[in-house]
């Protein structure tokens, strides 16, 4: 079976049944359906075979006509395998890139990724690669692809000047179409599922995706020492709230944007041309900064430079002055994300220790203090009616 951008509009349009009776919900069953992480490669490997010849599921969404040449490896990853396939059509070269996996959250990776690039590639035409269609191998269901054009990325240091302009382009077109905060189709936190409910509340979606992400990282990496739990408590108790209400409260505002969500260096590209290129999104339509959170984490290369930067062409949002305080909350995200995946490393449970203590001591105030001493209403936090999922892992 194989899909395209015309096959998945029926499916895109049913993705979400909307229930006004029903509170957004905590979709734990997925991590949980069986003991430990599931999710983690361990000692899974993706068989160099699955990128040999060509399925005729992946056959059928080239052109009419067209001659194979070749088919080669080509990058790498620890979950998938992927090849340049070489054509000629009508005596003109044509180059595609296709990556396939048979782990078992292939399904959603593939959908994920093939979703977030082609929403991508609408907005800001050259941003990423184009993505052609996704699905599973006809000769053996078990193996997921994603088919795309090919594209040639180096992988030289991204350019100060070149990139956060063009992610700000990207974040100023690509507007959520309902105006909600999430995803239609369930997001690809690397190999976990994330399935959490459409909001229209940035503080709401983000709470949640961040208790889902918790409770995966704590199958992943065991039960938290008594500190971080206390820590944990605050984030959701104390720091969420001060620093996330104020964006939507108080006559401020944001909006839902598209977001890649995972640009480390390592999803970071230059075209033949020069041009800055991104690749292997998770996207999810969120708060614009949380996109440029994980150039402000120490082990990237990019920096404070790049952020700044990025504020030349989109300004912070209000309140100016939490800004910093969001980039600490957003980087803990790509953080918790990542030791999700990380079985028995105890690196990023120090780092997101050391983000949520940095956090405690910046921001003191509760969201209500903080409001009180502006003289400002003391609002609630918005949930939303549930967004109810059909959708299938």
């Amino acid at each position: 079976m194989q899909f395209s951008t015309a096959s998945l509009m029926d499916i895109n349009r049913a993705a979400f049944r909307k229930n006004e009776d029903v509170t957004a919900q905590e979709h734990f069953e997925g991590l949980e359906a069986e003991s430990g992480a599931w999710w983690t490669v361990g000692a899974h490997e993706i068989p160099q075979q699955i990128v040999e010849t060509i399925d005729d599921n992946v056959l059928a969404l080239l052109p009419d006509g067209i001659g194979i040449i070749s088919i080669d490896p080509h990058g790498n990853s620890n979950w998938t395998r992927s090849a340049e396939i070489q054509t000629d059509l009508d005596g003109e070269p044509r180059s595609y890139f296709i990556k396939a996996t048979n782990f078992r959250s292939g399904r959603v990776m593939y959908h994920s990724e093939y979703e977030s690039l082609k929403a991508m590639h609408h907005a800001v035409p050259g941003v990423c690669p184009e993505p052609i269609g996704w699905g599973q191998y006809a000769s053996d269901p078990s193996v997921f692809f994603l088919l795309c054009h090919f594209v040639e990325i180096f992988s030289e240091p991204a350019d100060p000047q070149l990139l956060p302009p063009l992610m700000a382009k990207l974040h100023q077109q690509a507007i959520a179409p309902d105006a909600l905060y999430g995803w239609h189709v369930a997001i690809a936190g690397g190999r976990i599922p994330v399935i959490v409910d459409k909001s229209s509340s940035w503080e709401d979606f983000f709470t949640r995706y961040m208790r889902y992400m918790f409770r995966a990282e704590e199958i992943a990496q065991g039960l938290r020492a008594p500190e971080m739990e206390r820590l944990v408590s605050l984030l959701f108790g104390k720091f969420i709230p001060r620093l996330l209400r104020p964006l939507e409260t108080g006559g401020r505002g944001i909006v839902p944007t598209l977001l890649h969500t995972n640009l480390w260096d390592g999803n970071l590209g230059v075209k033949e041309d020069g041009d800055p290129i991104i690749f292997d999104p998770m996207s999810m339509y969120g708060h614009n900064e949380f996109d440029i959170g994980v150039w402000f984490h120490p082990r990237q290369k990019t920096g404070m430079t790049f952020v700044n930067n990025y504020h030349n062409f989109y300004p912070r949002s209000a309140p100016e002055e939490d800004s910093y305080g969001r980039y600490l909350l957003y980087t803990l995200a790509f953080e918790l994300r990542v030791a999700a995946t990380k079985v028995g490393n105890p690196l990023y449970r120090n780092e997101m220790v050391r983000y949520m203590t940095d956090l405690e001591n910046r921001y003191p105030e509760s969201y209500e203090e903080w409001a009180t001493s502006r003289n400002e209403p003391v609002c609630p936090p918005k949930v939303d009616s549930g967004l109810m999922w059909p959708y299938q892992i």
